[in-house]
């Protein structure tokens, strides 16, 4: 059946009392998203293990939701797919009219989780070998998705339209349009450095503080932008003590003396997510790039986002997408050695700030954006050593 446009909006009222000028929150349905973003954790399980046969198990339910938001989905005025009706959870709108809502169509979260998952759905079918025909609708809808848009702050836009600025709430502990920044990867700071840029004045606009999982992803926020200072700023924010209990929407984030997130009362959110943090400070791996056997490959990127507060250090275990397994260690604030273990026999590149030397390996460096990029291949189970040169 065909669906003809909302009328630019839908105004819902509020679920108690007079409404978000007056200090009420909109709570939007967020149900028809929510099958991309689980799909999401099922390809990456396979984006960091490489295990076919896992990949062959999950692909008809990626390709069940592919379908699903490939027959929803309806073009704007521009010609764009877009969903509709559209949410940003948990947050509401102000129109230049002064009007608010919560439902619209287009919304900025939605469509960076559509796109995610279109694309994840291509790369499953290369990697499997088969449905080259629906991989072709699925490239063409995923290019045909409404683009990202910067407002006229330099923000990226939360709605389809630029309404962010007439929030009177410019705070909200929420800020789920960046998940093109993390957990996805249609922005990257150096791969698409004006939307990181927007991402960067929208994290900026909200402001630092909020409740413990609202800080934990604002540190993961951060450390994709290669801003480790800010990350470790936020990660710092999360490790203080608090007492509160009582239920606070706002600013009331921290950690409780028995080290659970405070949302309050509590969220493993913001456990799970201050680490995850961490990681990302430490090592990337979520662009990927067409590698020599036609499938998709990942840059490890190491020490991406080092706060200058860890000038000295080392870690091991950390696992990478594309089957890696990598051991780092710094010092001054400089790569000093590490080893990367291949777990499939994969080719990967390697981005570094500063000159290694690879064991065995006569690697040469390609420099893009003022870092070092190696390319190679690699034998399943070999270990591969470096050094600062």
């Amino acid at each position: 059946m065909a669906r003809k446009h909302l009328a630019g909006f839908m105004v819902i009222p509020p679920m108690v009392g007079a409404g978000p000028a007056q200090g009420q929150i909109y709570h939007g349905v967020f149900l028809t998203e929510g099958s991309g973003w689980v799909c999401q954790h099922l390809w990456e399980h396979y984006a960091f293990t490489r295990d076919k046969a896992y990949l062959k198990s999950i692909y008809p339910t990626l390709k069940g939701a592919a379908e699903f938001y490939m027959a929803t989905m309806i073009k704007d005025e521009r010609g764009y797919l877009i969903s509709s009706p559209s949410t940003s959870p948990e947050n509401y709108f102000i129109t230049d009219d002064k009007k608010s809502g919560s439902v619209t169509e287009g919304a900025t979260m939605e469509k960076s989780i559509i796109w995610d998952l279109l694309n994840n759905v291509s790369q499953a079918a290369t990697a499997l070998n088969e449905d080259k025909a629906f991989q072709n609708q699925v490239l063409k809808a995923r290019n045909q998705i409404s683009p990202l848009k910067i407002g006229k702050a330099g923000q990226l836009m939360e709605w389809n339209e630029d309404w962010d600025l007439n929030s009177n709430d410019p705070h909200h502990r929420h800020v789920s349009h960046l998940f093109a920044l993390h957990p996805g990867r249609q922005i990257t700071a150096l791969g698409t450095p004006e939307l990181a840029n927007a991402a960067k004045k929208t994290l900026e606009l909200r402001g630092d503080d909020g409740t413990g999982w609202s800080i934990a992803w604002k540190e993961n926020f951060w450390a994709r932008l290669r801003e480790g200072d800010h990350a470790h700023k936020l990660l710092s924010y999360q490790l203080r003590l608090t007492s509160q209990t009582e239920t606070v929407m706002a600013d009331a984030g921290g950690t409780y003396a028995n080290l659970f997130d405070a949302h309050p009362p509590f969220q493993i959110d913001g456990n799970f997510g201050a680490v995850s943090g961490m990681t990302e400070m430490l090592l990337q791996s979520m662009e990927s790039y067409t590698g020599a056997n036609g499938q998709d490959a990942y840059i490890l990127d190491l020490l991406p986002a080092l706060p200058t507060a860890w000038p000295d250090g080392h870690i091991s275990g950390l696992k990478a997408r594309g089957g890696f397994e990598v051991s780092l260690k710094w010092k001054d604030g400089k790569l000093l050695s590490g080893t990367i273990k291949s777990l499939n026999g994969e080719p990967f590149k390697i981005r570094t700030s500063n000159q290694i030397k690879i064991k065995g390996l006569n690697a040469v460096a390609k420099k893009v954006d003022g870092n070092l990029i190696y390319s190679l291949s690699s034998k399943k189970g070999m270990i591969y050593s470096f050094s600062s040169i």
